[in-house]
């Protein structure tokens, strides 16, 4: 059950960066945006994973669980809000929020799967999780190619088909339990010892 709920972090990360790749012509159809816009909006949107960097650092006080949480609702929010976006700035920002938060999620998944899985069992379970991303992106190609693309030559559909998913997600990882490692290190800083 851990693996799979984790492994939706990484299916996620591929989808969303392949959904933005895939649809530009979609977005700048939508928006009536030039070559020279579109290339600037990818700017903001590379950003967001650069900015995750510095999140995940939140998870060694916070706890792997909360920020695991956290980022799979904020990217659930910002997959929708850019189905809704008004503008192409509008849709950078909310890409540059969704690139944030899958890049987080997609980090934190990796420390749990090291943190949690033994270690003749890690290795295949980092393959899995890694084996998501591009499982993710043959999504997008699939749902493309099923004519998905051609439903008013709009990417909206793509975002919102892309968020049904996470809301289950969403309400299964409730069932996560903080990592041992973390509740170890946690109880070390406290002076405690490890029960």
């Amino acid at each position: 059950l851990l693996l799979v709920l984790l492994s939706s972090a990484a299916f996620f990360d591929g989808y969303d960066n392949e959904a933005s790749s895939l649809l530009l012509t979609n977005v700048a159809h939508s928006f009536h945006a030039g070559v020279a816009t579109l290339g600037l909006i990818r700017v903001p949107i590379a950003a967001g994973q650069f900015v995750a960097f510095f999140a995940v650092f939140a998870s060694d006080r916070i706890g792997r669980r909360p920020l695991l949480t956290w980022s799979i609702l904020g990217y659930t929010a910002f997959t929708v809000a850019t189905a809704f976006s008004f503008d192409i700035w509008a849709f950078a920002g909310f890409q540059f929020g969704a690139q944030t938060f899958t890049a987080a999620e997609f980090a934190v998944a990796v420390a749990l799967v090291v943190e949690e899985f033994p270690t003749e069992r890690r290795g295949r379970a980092l393959g899995t999780l890694l084996a998501m991303g591009p499982l993710g992106a043959i999504a997008v190609g699939l749902l493309s190619a099923g004519g998905l693309a051609d439903l008013g030559y709009s990417f909206r559909p793509f975002y919102l088909v892309g968020a049904l998913p996470l809301v289950a997600v969403a309400i299964a990882r409730r069932r996560l339990r903080e990592s041992w490692r973390f509740r170890a290190s946690q109880e070390l800083r406290s002076g405690g010892g490890f029960r």
